[in-house]
């Protein structure tokens, strides 16, 4: 299938499930809703597993009554369908996200995020922007400060033995170190599964790297962010950066690293630059 047939296809289905959605559902009382989806067993199909509506801005009696009214239930096979071709036409299997959650826009259309999407805590999008905007500073800054900052190899080892935090070196085309950072594990983002992780939630990472990156949100007061208080959850990668942003904010530290890994990006922490003579 072509791209522009992938986009016709996935613009039908958006308007048709967007129609669904504002009669049967009262969708045009809230902002977003998150399909979850799972199998009763393991050849059966999917359907919905879960219902659940964000950013109500209308009547929440409604919302509820409606999404109890036999009509919605005799409606979500078809909800569920259209959440599994959407996820599919965005090259996602649901089993790796779960589910999927559509947008209402401003013009009473619809968008589709493969995942179930939830609404950005009202402090963390208000600050988002502007952390955005610091950190892309930081990171120019440091590529006019350090030459050999981010271009090339790189070599990073978050728990070296004896030392009290990790340590990433960019290394030159002869094998050299051109610049080096103390190095702290913030998050990973999974291209497949759309799931930000952070560090100190990764079971996957050793435990002096889990330490060492849990003891970074350990530090950020604002519990009012559900965003800082739950270790795993989907996103976007640019939602992961903005998280990252808000650290190097309350660490004042010097800028983020985007380290690929299998899969996906891994972000760290970068402190106490040095290049040249500081080296020695």
């Amino acid at each position: 299938m072509s791209p522009e047939e992938r986009a016709q296809m996935r613009r039908e289905i958006l308007a048709d499930v967007g129609a669904m959605l504002l009669s049967t559902f009262a969708a045009g009382e809230y902002g977003r809703c998150l399909v979850e989806l799972g199998r009763r067993g393991k050849d059966d199909p999917l359907e919905v597993a879960g219902l659940d509506v964000e950013e109500i801005i209308g009547d929440e009696v409604k919302v509820e009554s409606s999404c109890n009214a036999p009509e919605a239930h005799g409606a979500l096979p078809v909800l569920a369908k259209a959440t599994e071709a959407l996820c599919g036409l965005e090259d996602v299997e649901v089993e790796d996200v779960g589910g999927g959650t559509f947008i209402r826009r401003l013009d009473q259309a619809f968008a589709f995020l493969p995942g179930l999407v939830h609404t950005p805590s009202t402090k963390f999008d208000e600050r988002r922007d502007a952390l955005v905007a610091a950190l892309n500073e930081k990171s120019e800054l440091l590529r006019a400060r350090h030459e050999g900052y981010a271009e090339g190899r790189f070599e990073v080892d978050l728990a070296p033995k004896g030392a009290s935090h990790g340590v990433i070196r960019f290394l030159g085309d002869s094998g050299t170190v051109r610049a080096l950072a103390d190095a702290t594990m913030i998050g990973t983002y999974s291209i497949k599964t759309r799931a930000w992780t952070w560090g100190g939630g990764n079971p996957t990472l050793p435990d002096a790297v889990r330490a060492r990156a849990a003891a970074l949100i350990d530090g950020i007061l604002e519990r009012d962010m559900w965003e800082v208080t739950r270790p795993s959850y989907a996103i976007d990668e640019a939602s992961a950066w903005a998280l990252s942003a808000l650290v190097v904010e309350l660490r004042k530290a010097d800028g983020v690293f985007r380290a690929p890994i299998k899969g996906g990006t891994a972000f760290i922490l970068l402190e106490n630059m040095r290049t040249g003579e500081a080296l020695a």
